[in-house]
């Protein structure tokens, strides 16, 4: 199956490249309104991403997004956020 993307939204990797680390929500399957309000009660800045892969596109909440030069990744912002499941 081969999949297209959607014009004018920023694609990035299904599976993240080496070096890439990166926190997403797919907008399928929550509320996208509350998952904003919430991204940036947490002090995130979300932008609208879309990852393509075999079976098609999701679209989702990028949250954060850090590519490091191989080195694991060590001090982060995310390290100063409470992230808690509901």
């Amino acid at each position: 199956m081969t999949t297209a993307t959607i014009q004018g939204i920023q694609s990035i990797p299904y599976l993240p490249n080496k070096g890439e680390h990166y926190l997403s929500v797919n907008l399928a399957i929550v509320d996208p309104d509350e998952v904003w309000q919430i991204a940036k009660g947490l002090g995130f800045k979300p932008q609208l991403v879309q990852l393509a892969h075999r079976f098609g596109i999701e679209i989702h909440a990028l949250l954060f997004f850090e590519q490091l030069d191989g080195e694991p990744p060590g001090w982060t912002d995310l390290d100063n956020k409470r992230l808690v499941a509901v």
